[in-house]
């Protein structure tokens, strides 16, 4: 019988969609199918599998990236790139070494070599729709064929720019919720027990086992401060209102004592 050998290339042991859907028309088949993430199997154990027999189909994500493929002699890739961003250099250094030219939206003065007439430093990480915008007018301009968004913080930028492309007021509230506690605490509440937000009125706050601060959007635990003083809580919403206001504004939680468990979820249909 013929089987399906599935692979990922480096999805750290998340299935992509692409992969998952395969998979489900394959079972419906009858087909038997496994799937293979390189990025936590070594190639050598590919061997154990006879694939004289076998149809193989190799999945590589990119589920920032917005393409347009008509075909061009060589790709223009822009790279949506915060100022604080700690990942330019890796993303930079690929899209150079695959030969992509490469442009840059960013909000600071922040000129690679050799690039500094394809920066955009003019995109407001504060304003996701109006960056957005802009996003687009350079992809228009310039004829970019990739938008990629190399980090939390231009995810939300691409959001904006891909609903105002299709003629959307904004992008769907799901997709806004995802980047936004405040928005989903709010769609999640009659669905999901939440933690108790305070207002910012620090004199009448009772700290108990403690607060938990945190930027409205972002992720990667991105300044998450617990704090048990009134100084201490000062300290943390002015260092969100200054450093990270690209991240929206400061929380205020109570602090649960407990276990925290991380669940990942596949969208099917919507």
């Amino acid at each position: 019988m013929t089987n399906a050998l599935l692979i990922s290339l480096y999805d750290l042991g998340h299935q992509p969609y692409e992969i998952l859907q395969l998979d489900a028309a394959l079972v419906q088949a009858g087909i038997p199918s496994s799937i293979v993430d390189l990025s936590i199997t070594k190639e050598a154990e590919l061997h154990n599998y006879d694939l004289q027999e076998t149809y193989v189909v190799i999945s590589v994500p990119m589920h920032t990236a917005e393409a347009d493929h008509s075909p061009r002699s060589s790709m223009k890739i822009l790279l949506i790139v915060p100022e604080n961003s700690y990942r330019i250099k890796e993303f930079l250094d690929a899209a150079l070494t695959l030969g992509l030219e490469v442009y840059i939206a960013t909000d600071s003065t922040f000129a690679p070599p050799d690039l500094n007439d394809r920066v955009f430093d003019s995109i407001e990480f504060c304003n996701p729709e109006s960056a957005g915008n802009t996003v687009n007018a350079i992809v228009e301009s310039v004829g970019i064929d990739t938008v990629v968004a190399i980090d939390e913080g231009g995810i939300e930028i691409l959001e904006w720019a891909r609903a105002l492309k299709n003629g959307l007021v904004e992008p769907p509230e799901h997709s806004l919720a995802l980047r936004d506690k405040l928005l989903l605490r709010s769609v999640l509440k009659d669905v999901v027990p939440q933690p108790n937000v305070f207002a910012r009125d620090f004199e009448s706050i009772q700290f108990g086992a403690g607060i938990i601060v945190k930027p409205s959007k972002g992720s990667a635990s991105i300044g998450v401060t617990r704090v048990s003083t009134i100084d201490e809580l000062k300290s943390a919403v002015a260092f969100i209102d200054t450093d990270l206001k690209q991240h929206g504004v400061a929380m205020l939680e109570e602090y649960i004592e407990g276990t925290e468990h991380a669940f990942e979820g596949v969208v099917v249909n919507g």
